[in-house]
Formats: structure tokens, sequence, C-alpha cells
């Protein structure tokens, strides 16, 4: 019953495959919800969105200011995202509105502090609905594809400082199987992803999805050490980028 009420009142409240909205406004502290389609298909992972299972994917109709929830019109890193899933993972693809986004970090670096000098996008996970915090994971890759992946036990937990003085942020030793490919645009950047069931456990919930589920998942674009930064659900002031609780819901969709 759950399930099925949870995707009724996502069809009622979500159409798949909409064109973008511009200047979204998510201020009103509702939770997004996002109808995810599941997709079959060949995907070469390489920063193009051009294949046919893109058009099916769902679109979240733009970034916010992650403080306010209003369209931030200053703002770089404007654009939108597009989310499926298959069975072999969750599929994401980012479209960035940077023109001079830059990423001093190589593509082939791993666990790069991301957020501290480059322009990138962010994908943080908690599978499951509960919203509380525990067992979540967050990925980030740079417009140059340089990558960041952590777990997290709780929020913003377990962060020390290592023997080289250097911060430490969650299990930094979690390294999905993750595929992600970036490329340049006209207006901007692209970066594309399939970050795969079998690398979410341990986890809670049985893997890979059923449809009717929801699981928790916030999306971020950001430059300039996150100064410059958009959210698709907006924290509203009640935490950081790492509150579960204001994650917006994916409802997988057979």
């Amino acid at each position: 019953m759950r399930a099925e009420l949870v995707l009724a009142l996502a069809l009622a409240a979500t159409t798949l495959g909409c064109p973008p909205r511009r200047n979204a406004d998510r201020s009103d502290g509702a939770i997004p919800e996002l109808l995810v389609p599941h997709v079959r298909g060949e995907l070469h992972l390489d920063g193009h969105l051009d294949e046919a299972l893109w058009s099916r994917a769902a679109h979240i109709g733009g970034f916010v200011n992650p403080a306010t929830g209003r369209f931030e019109p200053g703002s770089r890193v404007n654009g939108d995202a597009r989310v499926a899933w298959s069975l072999e993972g969750l599929l994401v693809g980012f479209e960035v509105n940077d023109r001079e986004a830059v990423s001093p970090a190589p593509a082939t670096l791993r666990d790069a502090h991301v957020w501290e000098a480059s322009s990138g996008v962010e994908v943080m996970l908690q599978p499951g609905d509960p919203g509380d915090n525990r067992d979540y994971f967050e990925v980030q890759v740079s417009v140059a594809g340089a990558r960041w992946t952590t777990h997290f036990d709780d929020y913003n937990a377990p962060v020390a400082r290592g023997p080289d003085g250097v911060m430490h942020f969650g299990h930094e030793d979690w390294e999905p199987a993750l595929v992600a490919g970036t490329s340049r645009t006209p207006t901007g950047y692209v970066v594309e992803m399939r970050i795969p069931w079998e690398s979410l456990a341990p986890s809670r919930t049985a893997l890979p999805p059923h449809p009717g589920e929801a699981w928790r998942v916030n999306l971020y674009t950001f430059r300039d050490g996150q100064a410059d930064a958009l959210a698709w659900s907006p924290t509203l002031r009640q935490g950081n980028f790492h509150k579960s609780s204001r994650f917006g819901r994916l409802i997988f969709r057979e």
C-alpha cells in the first residue's frame, strides 16, 4: 500500500520527461518529488546526452538557491538535470550553464576535494526514505572528470584530520564503480554518471530499488569553493548540503 500510494501521488505531481521549467521556485518548503523511469538501452557515458534513453529521463526542472528555494538569476551554475534508472544503477545527467567552468584537478584524480577549487556537480544519496541522515553517500564530479566519493554513517560524520594533517570527510575509502563522463558545450558543460547499485551496500534497502519505492536524493551544482552553488531541493537554512530530511524524493517507476 505504501509503494502504491507514493507512486500514485508522484504520478499526479510529476510529468515524466517534461522539459525543464524556467525560474523554478521551491521556497514553500515542500520536498520535491520526481518520478524516475526505468530505461533500457545502450549508454555511452561520455558526457553527451544524445542516447534515446536520456529523452525518456525525468527532468528536475532547474536548480534553486539552497537557502531560499528561489530561482537565482545571478548564479553562474544554473541548468538542469535528468534522472533515470537501469538494472545496473542510478543515471544522472547534469547540464550546467557555466561557460567559464574550471578544474585544476586532472580527470584521473580520485578523492580530489572537488568542491574546494573546481566547478562541478554533486549527488547526495540515501537509499530508502528515512530522512534520518544515517548511512548516506556523496559523489562529486568536476567539469574535467575528477571525482570525490565518500560514505557517511550519520550527519557529517565521521570527520577527522589524518596524520598528514589533511581533513577526511566520511569514509573516503568508499570507491564505487562509478562511470562518469564530461563534455564542454556552447553554453557550459555536461556531466553524466551511473552510480551502480552494487556499490551502495551496506544499505537497509534491497538493491536495485523496486518500482514504487522512494529514495532520498539531492543534486547540486557549484563553483568558486561552493560560494556559488544551487540545489534541486533547497535546505532552507535547516542544515548544510548533507541534511537528508531536505533531500528530494526519487520515486522509481517500471
